[in-house]
C-alpha cells in the first residue's frame, strides 16, 4: 500500500474501532449499493450503547475502549453484514442486506437476540456495569439515493426503542412514519402560534389549609388554537423542548402574568402572588435573571409576587446551574419552590445543597393507595416537619378530595392545590373566584357554608411553625404596643396582634375590611400623602421609618399613634414592612402624664431585654460616657456567660460596669479604635478580640460592632460569638500545613512581618535563580529595586502577603521567562500571634501554567460552534450586547444577518456531510472577510450575524454585496455546489434600540432579501 492509500485509509477509519466513520460509511454505503444494483433488497441499523458511561467510570477507559472494538467486530462479522461504520462516541450504523422472505419485524427481533448474546459475552469483563444496546431498523429504498432517508429512519426509531432502556431494536414502519409527520405539522403550528401568541395563562389557586384564604395561584400554560379548542401543556411542552422554542413560551407567558400583576396592583382587587414553571433550558442562560428582573422593573411588579417552580429532576440534573440561578432570583426578592418533591432518587441532597423557599410536594403523596397507611403517614409527617424546620412552606398539590385536605391540615401542611378548591381557570374567572367570597376558600371543617373565613393573621396559635417564627419568634402578643405586618407593594394587611385590634376599634370578624390597604384604611384622609411621602423619604435614608399620624378608629374617632416600620422577611409573605405603633394620643395633645411615658418605655425595655435573652448569640448594648467609659446598659444571657457569670443579676452586682475593662489589656488599642470609627446610626464594625473572664482567664471572640440610634441618644450594639476553641485548632492546623509545605519539594518561602524578611526555600524547577533571604522584602518590591525575572516572582508573593481578610489566600500572575511565559501561583498561610495580629506566613510557588492554557482551551470550545469555528449562538448574543452597552452612542454600527438560500435542499440532496462542508467553508470566509473587532457568529443551523461596531452603512451594504456576490461564488468553488445566500442589514446607533429590536429588524430585512430573490441584500428601512 502506498503512502497515499494508507493516508487516504487512516482518514477513513475511527482511529479506536477500526470500522469506518461517519464520511466513509455513506460513501462506501453508496460505493456498494451502486454496484449491487437494484435486484437486492438492503436496510440501515442505527445502534447504540446505553449506560455505557457506567464502564468507563467502573473499570476504567481501556475497558470502555475494549468494549466499543468489541461491539464494532460483532456488527462486522453479522453474517449479512455489507458495510458498518462507528458514527461517534457509542454510535454505530450497519448496511445489510435483507433475508428474502423475512420482513422487518424479524429481522429487528433477530438483531436484537443476537445483541442479547453479544451483553452477555460482554458480561465477565465488566460484572458490575450492565449497559444496554437500543437499535432501529430501516428498509433502504432507492438505491444511494434514499440512504439519507434510512438512516433518519433508523434514527427515529432507534429513539423509540430508548424510552423503553433496554435492548431492543425498533422497527420504523408507517406508524412512526405517521407520528414523525404529526410531530412535523405539530412543530409548524406551535410556530405559528408563538408567532400569532395564542399561548396564554389559566391560574389555579393555592389555599392556606389554616384559614382558607387563596394565598397564592399558580400560572399553567394553555394554547388556544384556532378553532376554539384549549390544549393542556403536554401537547406542546415536550415538543418546544426538543425544539428549543420552550424559553420563548415561558418568557410569553411571563410577560403575561407581570401584565396582569400589575393591573391588580393599580387597582383596589385582591393580589396574590403568582407562581411560574422554569424550564430546563432557562439554566444553561447566564442572562435569565437579568431577562426577568427587566420584565419586572418594565411593569413595575414587587418581587415578592412572583414566584419560580423548578422541578426536583430538573435541579438533579443540572445542580450547579441551578444553584446559580436560585440564587440569583431570590436576590433579586423572588420566591423560589422545588417542584413535584419526593418524585426522584436526590430530594434530600437538593434540599442540603440549595436554597428554596416552598417546598411543592407531588400528589403522589396523597393519592392512590400507596399515599395511605401507617408508613405514607410517617414520611409525610416528617416531610412537613423537616421543611418547616428549614424554613421552607410546605405546598401540596393534586388534593382531590376533603379526605386528603383533612389529612394533610393534620400534618401541618400550610397551603394546598387542586381540584378540591378548583381546576385551572381563566385569569378573569380567577379573579371572581376570589372576590365572590372575599378572598377565601371551603374547608372541609368548616362552619355552614364550608368556610372557616378566619384572616391569616387572627390566631398565632393558626400559623405553622415557620410562620410563627418569621414573626420574630411569636412574641408579637407580649409587646406592649401594636404589631403588624404589611406587604409594601400592595399595602395589604399580612398580620396583626390582639394590641392592633384595641387600638383601632375593631372587632375581630370585621378586621377584614383592612386588608385590601391598610394604611389607606387607618390613615385619615388628609395624611395619606404626608405618609407615603414620609415613609419614602425615611426608608430612602434611613432604611426604616419612625414617624407621627393621625389614626381613624371603627367608632370615627380619631386618635394619634406612633409608627416605627423596618423591612422584614419570611417563607410566607417575602420582604414586608415591620410595624409598631404606640399610642401617643395624650403626649400629642400635652396631657399625657410623665408616669405613662416612663412606664411604657420600661415595657419596652423588658419586652426587648426578654427577646434577646432568646437568642443564643451574645448580645449587648452599652454608651460612650463623657469620662471616656463605656458604660453597658443591657445584656443577655449568652453575653453574661461568656465572661464568666452564671445570670444576669450575678453580672449586674460586678463593681466596674466599664466595657473596656473586660477587654484583654493588649487588644483595647484595637477596640477603641474600632469604637472610634462609629460616628453615626448604622455604622457597623466586624472585630476579633480576647476578653478576660470573671475567673481570670482569656477567651476568644468575634462578631459585630454596631452604633443604633436610641430614645436618649446613640447606643453601641456588640453581637458577638465565643470562638476559643476555634482560633485554637487554627493555630495547630497552621504548624501541620508549615511541616507538610517542606516535603513538597517546590519554591517554599516564610516571611516574617515584623522584620520584613522573606527566606526561601527548596529548588525552582524553572531555573529561575532565587535568593536565600531578602531583607526588608515588601520595601524593596514596592520601591522597584528587584530585576527580572525575580521581580515579577516578588510583586506576586508581596500581593498574597497583603491581602486582606482570610489567612489562608493567594495570587496569580504571569512571568516572563528567558525561554518563554509561565504562570505561577503564590499560595500561603498568615500566622498570627496572641495579639491577634498576623507575625509570620509560610507558602509555595506553583507553576499554573498547564491549568491556565486548559482553560483558555475550554473557554475557546464553550465559546465558538464546533463545525464552523465562529462563535456560537449564545457567545455572539453575549459580545453583541456587550458592544452595544460599551461603544459610545455616537458612534455607527451595523448588523448582517446571513442566510443560506434553500440549504436544505443542498443537505436533501447532496446529503448531510455535504451540508456541513458548505457551513463550515463559509464559517471560514466569513472570518477572513471582517474585522477582528468584529463579531462573527452562526446562530441558526443555517444563519450566520455579524455585526460591525463604527461601521457606517457604506462599510455594511459594501460587505453585504461582498457576501453576495463574491464569497458565496468562492465557497461554491471550493464545496461543488451552487451556494447563494440572502442578507439582512441594520444600521443603528448604541442606545437606540435594545438586541432584541435588532435581530427583528434584521429578520424583516431578511425576509425582504428572500423575497427579492436569491444572492440578495436589504437593508433595513432601505431600498
Amino acid at each position: 500500500m502506498g503512502q497515499q492509500e494508507e493516508t487516504r485509509s487512516i482518514a477513513a477509519h475511527d482511529s479506536l474501532t477500526k470500522i469506518y466513520n461517519f464520511t466513509a460509511f455513506c460513501e462506501s454505503s453508496r460505493k456498494y449499493l451502486l454496484s449491487a444494483g437494484a435486484g437486492r433488497s438492503m436496510g440501515v441499523i442505527y445502534a447504540n450503547i446505553i449506560d455505557f458511561k457506567s464502564v468507563n467510570e467502573l473499570y476504567g477507559l481501556p475497558e470502555g475502549d475494549r468494549m466499543l472494538g468489541a461491539f464494532a467486530d460483532f456488527l462486522k462479522h453479522l453474517p449479512r453484514t455489507r458495510v458498518c461504520g462507528r458514527i461517534f462516541s457509542d454510535n454505530f450504523l450497519c448496511l445489510f442486506e435483507r433475508t428474502p422472505g423475512v420482513d422487518l419485524y424479524d429481522e429487528a427481533l433477530g438483531f436484537a437476540g443476537a445483541v442479547e448474546r453479544f451483553l452477555v459475552g460482554q458480561q465477565p469483563f465488566h460484572p458490575r456495569s450492565k449497559p444496554q444496546i437500543v437499535s432501529g431498523i430501516s428498509a433502504l429504498e432507492g438505491g444511494g439515493e434514499g440512504l439519507s432517508a434510512a438512516i433518519d429512519g433508523a434514527n427515529i426509531a432507534h429513539k423509540e426503542a430508548k424510552k423503553k432502556y433496554r435492548t431492543a431494536c425498533a422497527v420504523f414502519d408507517e406508524a412512526l412514519k405517521d407520528e414523525m409527520a404529526r410531530a412535523i405539522r405539530l412543530q409548524a403550528d406551535l410556530q405559528a402560534a408563538l408567532e400569532r401568541e395564542q399561548f396564554t395563562f389559566y391560574l389555579q389557586p393555592k389555599v392556606n389549609l389554616r384559614t382558607g384564604r387563596v394565598a397564592g395561584a399558580e400560572a399553567l400554560a394553555r394554547w388556544k388554537k384556532p378553532d376554539g379548542t384549549v390544549a393542556g401543556p403536554a401537547e406542546f411542552v415536550p415538543l418546544l423542548e426538543r425544539t428549543g422554542n420552550v424559553e420563548q413560551l415561558d418568557f410569553m407567558i411571563y410577560e403575561q402574568v407581570c401584565r396582569y400583576l400589575c393591573g391588580r396592583q393599580a387597582g383596589d382587587s385582591i393580589v396574590v402572588p403568582v407562581s411560574v414553571n422554569v424550564s430546563r433550558a432557562h439554566l444553561k442562560d447566564t442572562d435569565f435573571v437579568q431577562k426577568v428582573k427587566q420584565l419586572l422593573i418594565r411593569y413595575g411588579v414587587h418581587p415578592s409576587l412572583m414566584e419560580f417552580e423548578l422541578t426536583e429532576t430538573m435541579l438533579a440534573e443540572s445542580m450547579e446551574e441551578a444553584a446559580a440561578v436560585i440564587r440569583g432570583l431570590r436576590a433579586l426578592g423572588c420566591k423560589v419552590s422545588i417542584d413535584d418533591f419526593g418524585t426522584g432518587y436526590s430530594a434530600l441532597n437538593l434540599l442540603k445543597e440549595l436554597e428554596f423557599d416552598i417546598l411543592k410536594l407531588d400528589g403522589s403523596f396523597v393519592s392512590g393507595a400507596a399515599a395511605e397507611g401507617y408508613k405514607s403517614d410517617v414520611i409525610l409527617r416528617n416531610i412537613i416537619r423537616m421543611a418547616d424546620e428549614l424554613y421552607m412552606t410546605v405546598l401540596c398539590e393534586g388534593l382531590e378530595t376533603a379526605g386528603q385536605v383533612e389529612r394533610l391540615n393534620t400534618f401541618g401542611c400550610t397551603l394546598a392545590q387542586g381540584y378540591y378548591f378548583a381546576q385551572p381557570m381563566p385569569a378573569e374567572a380567577f379573579e371572581a373566584f376570589v372576590q365572590q367570597a372575599g378572598g377565601y376558600c371551603a374547608l372541609p371543617w368548616g362552619g355552614a357554608d364550608g368556610a372557616q373565613r378566619l384572616p391569616d393573621y387572627c390566631e398565632a396559635s393558626a400559623l405553622t411553625d415557620s410562620a410563627v417564627r418569621s414573626i420574630t419568634h411569636s412574641l408579637f402578643d407580649a409587646v406592649p404596643c401594636a404589631v403588624a405586618g404589611v406587604d409594601p407593594s400592595s399595602r395589604q394587611l399580612l398580620f396583626a396582634n390582639e394590641q392592633l385590634f384595641s387600638l383601632c376599634g375593631y372587632p375581630r370578624g370585621q378586621m377584614a375590611e383592612m386588608e385590601k390597604a391598610f394604611f389607606v384604611h387607618i390613615a385619615t384622609e388628609p395624611e395619606k400623602a404626608r405618609l407615603y411621602a414620609e415613609m419614602r423619604r425615611q426608608f430612602g435614608t434611613a432604611g426604616r421609618c419612625d414617624t407621627k399620624l393621625p389614626v381613624r378608629r371603627a367608632d370615627g374617632s380619631v386618635i394619634w399613634v406612633r409608627m416605627t416600620a423596618t423591612y422584614a422577611g419570611s417563607p410566607e409573605w417575602g420582604r414586608y414592612l415591620l410595624c409598631f405603633f404606640y399610642d401617643i394620643t395624650r403626649e400629642q395633645t400635652g396631657t399625657a402624664a410623665k408616669s405613662r411615658e416612663i412606664k411604657q418605655l420600661s415595657e419596652e425595655r423588658d419586652f426587648y431585654a426578654g427577646m434577646l435573652s432568646s437568642i443564643p448569640c451574645a448580645v449587648a448594648q452599652f454608651r460612650a460616657e463623657a469620662d471616656g467609659r463605656y458604660h453597658a446598659i443591657h445584656t443577655n444571657l449568652a453575653g453574661a456567660r461568656i465572661l464568666g457569670y452564671e445570670s444576669l443579676e450575678d453580672f449586674w452586682s460586678q463593681p466596674d460596669p466599664n466595657v473596656l475593662s473586660c477587654v484583654h489589656p493588649d487588644d483595647r488599642r484595637g477596640a477603641l479604635g474600632n469604637l472610634s470609627r462609629l460616628r453615626r446610626p448604622g455604622d457597623a464594625r466586624s472585630f476579633e478580640c480576647r476578653l478576660v473572664r470573671r475567673d481570670g482567664s482569656v477567651c476568644w471572640v468575634s462578631g459585630t460592632l454596631q452604633m443604633l440610634s436610641g430614645p436618649e441618644g446613640s447606643v453601641i450594639q456588640v453581637v458577638f460569638l465565643n470562638f476559643t476553641n476555634r482560633h485554637a485548632l487554627q493555630t495547630r492546623f497552621v504548624h501541620h500545613y508549615k511541616r507538610l509545605a517542606r516535603v513538597l519539594g517546590q519554591v517554599l518561602f516564610e516571611y516574617e512581618y515584623g522584620t520584613d524578611m522573606l527566606t526561601f526555600a527548596g529548588a525552582s524547577e524553572s531555573g529561575l535563580e532565587l535568593p536565600e533571604r531578602a531583607p526588608a522584602f515588601l520595601a524593596e518590591v514596592h520601591a522597584g529595586r528587584f530585576s527580572q525575572p525575580f521581580a515579577s516572582y516578588a510583586a506576586c508573593i508581596a500581593q498574597a502577603l497583603e491581602e486582606d481578610g482570610d489567612d489562608v489566600c493567594g495570587a496569580e500572575r504571569r512571568i516572563e521567562l528567558p525561554g518563554g511565559g509561565i504562570w505561577v501561583r503564590v499560595s500561603l498561610v498568615a500566622v498570627r500571634g496572641s495579639s491577634g495580629a498576623r507575625e509570620s506566613a509560610v507558602g509555595c510557588i506553583m507553576d499554573v501554567t498547564p491549568q491556565h492554557e486548559d482553560r483558555a482551551r475550554l473557554l475557546r470550545l464553550t465559546q465558538t460552534d464546533s463545525l464552523t469555528g465562529v462563535l456560537n449562538k449564545r457567545t455572539t448574543e453575549q459580545r453583541c450586547r456587550t458592544l452595544l452597552e460599551n461603544t459610545p452612542g455616537e458612534k455607527p454600527f451595523a448588523l448582517l444577518l446571513l442566510d443560506v438560500d434553500n440549504f436544505k435542499q443542498t443537505n436533501d440532496r447532496y446529503g448531510h456531510p455535504k451540508g456541513d462542508a458548505v457551513l463550515r467553508c463559509l464559517g471560514e470566509n466569513l472570518s477572513g472577510l471582517f474585522r477582528r473587532d468584529d463579531v462573527v457568529g452562526r446562530v441558526g443551523g443555517d444563519e450566520f450575524l455579524m455585526m460591525m461596531p463604527g461601521a457606517g452603512g457604506e462599510q455594511a451594504v459594501g460587505r453585504a454585496r461582498k457576501i453576495a456576490q463574491e464569497m458565496c461564488r468562492s465557497v461554491s468553488v471550493q464545496c461543488g455546489v451552487d451556494v447563494s445566500g440572502s442578507i439582512g442589514v441594520v444600521l443603528s446607533k448604541p442606545g437606540a434600540c435594545a438586541y432584541e429590536e435588532l435581530l427583528r429588524r434584521a429578520d424583516s430585512a431578511l425576509y425582504a432579501a428572500k423575497a427579492a430573490g436569491k444572492g440578495c441584500y436589504r437593508v433595513y428601512g432601505g431600498a
